[in-house]
């Protein structure tokens, strides 16, 4: 008994967190290429909100604006010509290209503005620490085989220009 209960916490747990959290990715990226309308708001979670100018007949997003309050100390807006979802080894990344990010932490300070030709948004920072779904690093080296340099594995955000 104490066998199965020791498997079950070790390896049994984990896996099924791990899956519940790639289904979680899964279904935000795809509420970003399915469900957003052109030319609404939408807010997937509260203080995050997306707009897109339209959508090419290959699911590629035009025009997109995403305005990123979740973290109270500062608030960021990203504007991208295009934007394209990439899914790969079970995470989930947006790539925009030809934009800018205005950043702002203090209501006082003029903001900063950042230009750049390629932008990668890793979806998994969006998973909320409260479910106990946030990636661990742990999870990201039990993948370590199957990373691609070309994008980033850990939750953060990569300026590519």
């Amino acid at each position: 008994m104490a066998l199965a209960a020791a498997w079950s916490a070790t390896r049994a747990q984990p896996w099924s967190m791990r899956l519940l959290r790639d289904y979680m990715v899964q279904v935000r990226s795809d509420l970003l290429t399915q469900v957003i309308q052109p030319g609404r708001f939408s807010s997937p979670e509260p203080d995050l909100m997306f707009h897109i100018r339209d959508r090419s007949a290959d699911g590629e997003l035009l025009g997109l604006v995403m305005h990123d309050t979740r973290d109270k100390t500062q608030s960021q807006s990203y504007l991208a010509e295009h934007g394209t979802i990439v899914k790969q080894d079970g995470t989930a990344y947006l790539v925009m290209s030809t934009g800018h990010i205005i950043r702002r932490t203090d209501a006082d300070a003029a903001p900063q503005i950042i230009a750049f030709d390629k932008y990668v948004v890793d979806l998994d920072r969006f998973a909320t620490d409260d479910t106990g779904l946030a990636p661990t690093a742990g999870d990201h080296a039990a993948k370590g085989a199957e990373t691609n340099p070309a994008l980033p594995r850990s939750p953060t955000i990569l300026v590519i220009t």
